[in-house]
């Protein structure tokens, strides 16, 4: 369990340090980008399938990565998030682990909506954005009802 908190407060943390680390972006978006990024990897090494509700959460948040890069926004890839392997290679984790990820990444969207709420921008691709991000809330937050 206190595995699970220490990966829990470590991608809370990794979220904050990109946050500060992004804020002096030069694109009106590279900020949210990079966090987004950084969700869809969180997402992506969750090895359990949540009858692909997961699986639907992460392809609404590449589309909101491509309307807001569209509208200007890049980023630079950061490192990629670890992968954990059992003795056969294939990744497992305990399910409470797999929760934690999803809560962090409904916590971090949550974030990057506020914060293309905050900038009154209504662009129609930040406005399409936005829209992806509450459909990959409402995915996630799916996906944590299935056992």
């Amino acid at each position: 369990m206190s595995r699970l908190f220490s990966y829990a407060a470590t991608v809370v943390l990794s979220l904050a340090v990109s946050s500060l680390n992004a804020a002096v972006g030069v694109t009106p978006y590279g900020k949210q980008i990079r966090e987004l990024h950084q969700i869809k990897s969180i997402l992506e090494c969750a090895d359990h399938d949540y009858k692909g509700h997961r699986a639907a959460a992460v392809k609404e948040i590449t589309k909101a990565i491509h309307a807001l890069e569209a509208h200007g926004g890049h980023y630079q890839k950061s490192a990629t998030h670890p992968q954990h392997s059992n003795a056969n290679g294939k990744p497992h984790e305990p399910q409470a682990l797999s929760d934690a990820q999803l809560r962090a990444a409904i916590q971090g969207l949550a974030v990057v909506s506020q914060q293309l709420q905050a900038t009154g921008s209504r662009h129609p691709r930040t406005s399409k954005a936005a829209a992806d991000i509450q459909l990959a809330i409402k995915q996630l937050n799916v996906a944590l009802t299935i056992k």
